[in-house]
């Protein structure tokens, strides 16, 4: 396995772990938004999923690589809490 396939895998589990303390933060509120961040370098990627993830943008589940060698990251915005 490459280095650059190992690093992949390992910023998906940072990306699709990070945004969620509990199982439930996630899994129970409403999806409001959804895009699709399409990019051919992993770091242009990180650098656009970050700044989404700024503007209150989270990512849902990992990353994806295409056969067109692009990586694909889904993102989300939740319904805000009104507690």
């Amino acid at each position: 396995m490459s280095l650059n396939k190992v690093s992949k895998i390992l910023i998906s589990a940072i990306i699709f772990l990070a945004p969620c303390v509990s199982v439930a933060d996630c899994c129970c509120r409403k999806i409001v938004d959804y895009m699709v961040v399409v990019e051919d370098k992993i770091g242009t990627i990180q650098d656009k999923v970050n700044r989404l993830i700024k503007e209150g943008w989270q990512p849902l589940g990992g990353i994806s690589s295409s056969y067109r060698s692009s990586d694909e990251q889904a993102m989300v915005k939740y319904e805000e809490d009104s507690k």
